[in-house]
């Protein structure tokens, strides 16, 4: 899941800086074997755009999602 998030990241850091736009919410959706949707949203005091910044963001979110969902 970490390859796919980083490469997500990546090219969602391509799309920003070519279309100059920026965002203040990652927002983490993803659908577990289970196939119940989970979402986390975490909102900044600052503008993002970084792929370095989007992972610091979402990778702790889906750890506890994941860390989470093995409890239940």
């Amino acid at each position: 899941m970490v390859e796919k998030l980083e490469e997500i990241a990546a090219e969602l850091e391509e799309d920003m800086k070519d279309t100059g736009w920026t965002g203040k919410t990652v927002t983490l959706k993803f659908k577990t074997d289970t196939f119940q949707v989970c979402t986390r949203a975490k909102s900044l005091g600052h503008w993002v755009m970084k792929k370095e910044e989007l992972l610091s963001v979402s990778f702790p979110s889906l750890c506890f999602s994941v860390d989470e969902k093995m409890e239940d």
